[in-house]
């Protein structure tokens, strides 16, 4: 109950002086038992029941817990999460939450379905020849012991000793790898949960990094993949457009994964990160006001004529249709000067689209080849088909445009009439 107040109370009041009441509690809650309860013993000394003995454990494991830790090395965004977590938790599950189970792995019986039993959490009880499993309800640990036995090592790791087990772990969701669940039915129907929804937004903003892998490898092809995880306050790990280092808010914001030279170094540099809390909030210092630091992408969203969210501007897509016309508009009215001033007035520039302006090139996967996949592979159905069809609608819009062709029902024509060529050609 005092943590769900204390947590509370980081609304309203600066975690210090939260902390500072927590403490003050606790040392009054002992004093009360001193005089009022306990036996009689000497000045420095107090013996507690069995039912008060966790009290000042349980209280080092809150104050040290991410809700109110001080500085900056806990993001708002984590401290909001676990926050609103521990708030809807029972008591048995914030007592594994604030004070987690060590199970000595190596003592469970495996024709038993009962776990072992846990152990103090204490290094001094950690065996080097044993391996130990931590959770708290939301997070595991495996500690590995340098002298385990190397068959156990090869059963459990598929190595063959201590040194060749990696700690560079990746959560995967989707269906490449595929080594969790999503927490609820409903954000794994895609038919009743969307890549903004709440409580999927919520999960996720709890991982410091999130592998952005776009499906294009495009100039002007960006998207939630590496903004959802920048929105969130996580580090986008990211392959995807040349051009992305453009806009981004500053130098510090994403890690390119084509700056790396192997997947091993990135991890390295991963892990560094996550064992070194000032590096990694470097990568979140344009959150700060004043932090965005790229004036081109300043300057771009001041000037573009149409916003994000807002009811007062065009969207994107109309925006750039408002774009084309207003080119169109301005092309005809100089063209009529310059036939009116009989040359005197220069005639409009010329103005062609080429295919560097937003072609792309045919898709290729982020690993190995399209020969590697199989028929049936949804990347191939999807990607590959999409691109050709762009190609199509492309052409035949072309095409009626050289023959001025104003009827739009004819597009679907054009259309057919291109496919059917491909089609012969190949």
């Amino acid at each position: 109950m005092r943590t769900r107040r204390a947590y509370r109370g980081v609304l309203s009041s600066p975690v210090k002086t939260v902390r500072d009441a927590l403490i003050n509690q606790c040392a009054q809650i002992l004093a009360c038992y001193r005089k009022n309860c306990a036996s009689p013993s000497s000045a420095g000394q107090l013996i507690l029941p069995e039912c008060m003995k966790l009290l000042p454990v349980y209280l080092n494991c809150v104050l040290k817990s991410d809700v109110l830790q001080p500085g900056l090395e806990v993001t708002t965004d984590d401290r909001a999460y676990i926050r609103q977590l521990v708030t809807s938790m029972d008591v048995a599950e914030t007592n594994v939450f604030f004070y987690p189970r060590l199970l000595p792995l190596t003592k469970a019986d495996v024709d038993s379905d009962s776990l072992p039993a846990a152990i103090r959490n204490s290094e001094e009880r950690l065996s080097k020849g044993d391996i130990y499993l931590l959770e708290n309800g939301l997070n595991i640990f495996v500690w590995v012991g340098v002298n385990v036995q190397q068959g156990l090592i090869q059963n459990l790791f598929g190595v063959s000793s201590f040194s060749q087990i990696s700690n560079a772990l990746v959560d995967s969701y989707g269906k490449c790898l595929h080594n969790r669940e999503l927490p609820s039915e409903r954000l794994r129907d895609t038919s009743t949960a969307t890549t903004e929804d709440s409580e999927f937004m919520t999960f996720i903003a709890r991982y410091k990094f999130h592998l952005a892998l776009e499906n294009a490898i495009c100039d002007d092809y960006m998207t939630e993949k590496l903004w959802r995880p920048m929105h969130l306050g996580a580090v986008p790990v990211y392959r995807g457009s040349p051009a992305v280092r453009d806009w981004m808010p500053n130098n510090l914001s994403i890690i390119l994964i084509d700056d790396f030279d192997s997947p091993r170094e990135l991890a390295k540099y991963l892990d560094f990160l996550d064992k070194n809390g000032e590096e990694y909030m470097k990568y979140l210092e344009y959150k700060n006001l004043g932090g965005i630091k790229n004036q081109f992408l300043l300057e771009s969203l001041e000037k573009r004529e149409w916003g994000v969210n807002d009811m007062t501007l065009p969207n994107y897509l109309n925006g750039f249709e408002c774009f084309i016309c207003d080119r169109e508009n301005t092309r005809v009215k100089e063209e009529q000067e310059h036939k009116k001033s009989h040359g005197k007035t220069p005639a409009p520039r010329p103005r062609i689209a080429q295919f560097k302006h937003m072609g792309c090139p045919m898709p290729t996967p982020g690993f190995g080849s399209v020969e590697d996949l199989s028929g049936g592979d949804s990347w191939k159905e999807m990607w590959l088909q999409d691109y050709w069809q762009s190609l199509d609608q492309g052409e035949a819009l072309t095409a009626m445009i050289h023959r001025n062709e104003s009827h739009q029902g004819r597009f679907w024509d054009y259309m057919h009439e291109i496919f059917l060529k491909r089609t012969r050609q190949h």
